[in-house]
């Protein structure tokens, strides 16, 4: 009785395959398309105001409305594939067991107490396959978002560094920060190629070193290198002759100050902004960075000073204020190097100037790497870094890379119509 009772559950499973791959197949969709929801709903919110703006509302509810019913017309259709695959399991254990009871009459010519007790023990094992068909299908169904979830997990375990053995480190540089045949390729981009290949340069302390390109060059792959953020593909980067790795990684990401093109405020008070970069600031050093960013005279003229709330994402400020924030702050940190990404490329020509000039008072008393974007930002720089598909292409000043008419930085500024991209 329990060899026929697998070999009927055993078929019928068997004979269902196609209708839980079928299931399988709508749970994949299913995952995916909570993915493009996911999506959808960060990317409306990240651009509400420019969405509200040019009345594109629609636009994203109806995204909303699709994508919504893709999810629910997959959930639905797993539904309706997993209760058909419970009925045929039914039925085809209704007619097994019709099968086994006329079996038991007609041919074994079983009878009486030994046919109910023979029927009784088949229901039982005929229901436990019913259960465990049952379990395989939930199995089935959470699968894709388990294999989702595994890819991630070990995506991010690759990913993981080395908790530090102590605590982090200042790090001096005294020397200079050099490239060595560095390369690196952004995951699942091998196909469109490196986003650096083969850069050696040579960043000296205490000098100002421009890195100049046309959108796409690798000049902010180039910074995240440098800052510890992205781990060279190939070659390696060098701190006074230490390769950045391991606890040299931690302690080197104390030593940088990283102003971002677009400036990131808390919504918090100026004095809780700066002091997240160093918490044990006293006000004298407040104010100190405060003027040497530019930023005393309007934070002076603000409602409470050091103490007024600055909004969310620092909203109460304008654009040139809160970048004259953000370089206070990352100055508070005493950087051994200071990585400004284009951090004049938003601003008015007044801002810009007023940034820039904060810039060039540092030069000489901090190691600087500007992200160029414009032709002022790279003027005054030690050298210049000319990059071309992840490639450096040229390396000198001002005025070396200007005497090379058929230069990669002419063609630059010949393609800005003056100004580097």
């Amino acid at each position: 009785v329990t060899l026929l009772a697998v070999v009927c559950g055993g078929g019928l499973v068997f004979v269902l395959r196609p209708l839980v791959k079928r299931m399988h197949a709508h749970q994949v969709a299913g995952q995916w398309g909570r993915g493009e929801l996911a999506a959808a709903v960060t990317d409306h919110l990240a651009g509400m105001k420019v969405a509200k703006s040019h009345g594109r509302g629609e636009h994203h509810a109806a995204v909303f409305r699709r994508v919504s019913q893709q999810i629910s017309d997959w959930i639905m259709s797993s539904v309706r594939v997993q209760a058909l695959s419970r009925i045929w399991f039914d039925l085809g254990s209704a007619v097994a067991m019709c099968g086994f009871a006329f079996y038991a009459l007609e041919v074994a010519q079983v009878r009486g107490a030994e046919l109910l007790l023979l029927g009784f023990i088949f229901v039982r094992l005929m229901g436990r396959l019913t259960g465990i068909q049952g379990n395989w299908q939930t199995i089935v169904q959470v699968l894709p978002s388990f294999a989702a979830a595994e890819a991630m997990r070990l995506r991010m375990a690759a990913a993981a560094e080395p908790e530090p053995v102590r605590a982090a480190e200042r790090i001096e540089l005294h020397d200079e920060v050099r490239f060595d045949g560095v390369g690196f390729v952004y995951e699942g981009t091998m196909a469109a190629g490196a986003a650096l290949k083969e850069v050696s340069l040579s960043i000296p302390a205490g000098r100002v070193t421009a890195i100049c390109g046309s959108s796409g060059a690798g000049k902010s792959t180039l910074a995240d290198v440098l800052m510890g953020l992205l781990k060279p593909t190939t070659g390696a980067v060098q701190v006074d002759g230490t390769p950045l790795a391991g606890a040299l990684m931690h302690d080197w990401r104390e030593s940088v100050g990283y102003v971002p093109q677009e400036a990131f405020l808390f919504n918090d008070t100026v004095r809780n902004n700066l002091r997240w970069a160093r918490e044990e600031a006293t006000e004298e050093e407040l104010w100190t960075v405060l003027r040497t960013a530019a930023a005393e005279a309007f934070v002076l003229a603000l409602p409470q000073g050091l103490d007024t709330l600055v909004g969310d994402r620092g909203v109460k400020l304008s654009g040139g204020e809160r970048q004259r924030i953000a370089l206070a702050r990352a100055l508070l940190r005493r950087p051994a190097v200071l990585v400004l990404d284009e951090a004049t490329s938003a601003l008015d020509t007044a801002n810009e100037q007023l940034v820039q000039q904060a810039v060039e008072r540092l030069h000489g008393e901090v190691t600087m790497v500007v992200i160029a974007h414009r032709l002022s930002t790279v003027r005054f720089a030690d050298q210049i870094v000319v990059l071309e598909a992840g490639r450096v292409v040229e390396t000198g000043t001002w005025a070396e890379l200007c005497a090379r008419p058929e230069g990669a930085f002419n063609r630059l500024v010949a393609a800005g119509g003056g100004q580097v991209l």
